[in-house]
């Protein structure tokens, strides 16, 4: 497991709702960074390139997971954990 950084806008890419601490997402298999996995990374500053929007949580990635960049900054993962809640962190951003 590894517990990484993540960014949202109001909803996911994917239009579903924020999910809350302790939500366990379904197991998605054969994870591509790009096209269809979990995604988070390791640094906060690394997230920020891929921030659709100013809500911050951290997850737990696990199952099967896959570097994507070079040097890597981003993981995708077949599954995952919400550990945190997401926080509008504009204030600080701004």
């Amino acid at each position: 497991m590894k517990t990484v950084w993540h960014f949202a806008a109001d909803t996911l890419r994917d239009g579903s709702p924020l999910p809350a601490p302790g939500y366990i997402a379904p197991e998605i298999t054969d994870p591509k960074p790009c096209e269809r996995g979990y995604h988070g990374s390791k640094s906060i500053y690394d997230a920020l390139q891929y921030a659709p929007g100013t809500n911050l949580c951290q997850r737990e990635l696990g199952g099967t997971i896959v570097p994507h960049g070079d040097p890597v900054d981003k993981l995708c993962a077949s599954t995952f954990v919400q550990l945190t809640p997401y926080t509008d962190v504009r204030d600080l951003l701004v």
